[in-house]
């Protein structure tokens, strides 16, 4: 056997048998059940204890700023609809960043359950991919949002072709605006106020 099957094999078992992923993971299925991972064909639990979580998708920056929130919305929706039936019901297909956005594919939702993704597919346009602070810059191209820290070093934030500075006139035809995190709230633009995370 090449050395490279023992590696990966010692990375499965390392991952599996330590606490540090499979306690935080299981926890977390508990709390939200949509989070345990699943067969996309069958539905059935790819892993009887589970070392990572759906919310592993989700970028680190973005998981940061509005993960727990998210979850925590999406269950009181499904609460509210149709009790422990709707939530256990309730499916996660994909979890992906595209075009700088959060790309969050379900099934098994509502109305208001879609109303919480679009409103944190909102709010991800303008959070930091990389730390979830409010982003300075959108990388064209490749599109991403970063804070002032976290901008790649070969962008240069003084082109305009490689970057979209936020909050500047040109930059409104995108609908991307900052958000107070500290009040859990958005500021007012053209007429529409949104909320951030944990809103009512």
């Amino acid at each position: 056997m090449s050395k490279y099957f023992w590696h990966k094999v010692g990375h499965f078992f390392k991952r599996k048998i330590n606490p540090v992923y499979w306690i935080p993971a299981t926890i977390l299925c508990i709390r939200f059940p949509f989070l345990y991972p699943r067969n996309r064909f069958t539905g059935k639990p790819t892993h009887l204890i589970p070392y990572y979580t759906e919310l592993d998708a989700l970028d680190k920056g973005w998981r940061k700023a509005f993960g727990i929130y998210i979850c925590k919305d999406l269950k009181r929706a499904l609460l509210e609809d149709g009790g422990r039936k709707k939530l256990r019901g309730y499916r996660i297909e994909q979890i992906k960043e595209k075009f700088g956005e959060l790309c969050w594919y379900d099934h098994g939702g509502n109305e208001e359950t879609n109303r919480i993704i679009y409103k944190y597919t909102y709010i991800s346009l303008h959070t930091c991919i990389v730390c979830g602070k409010s982003a300075d810059y959108v990388t064209r191209g490749w599109i991403e949002p970063y804070c002032k820290e976290h901008l790649p070093d070969h962008i240069d934030p003084n082109d305009p072709e490689q970057v979209h500075e936020y909050f500047t006139e040109d930059f409104k035809f995108y609908g991307v605006y900052r958000i107070n995190f500290d009040k859990k709230k958005e500021s007012k633009d053209n007429g529409r106020e949104k909320e951030g995370p944990g809103g009512n």
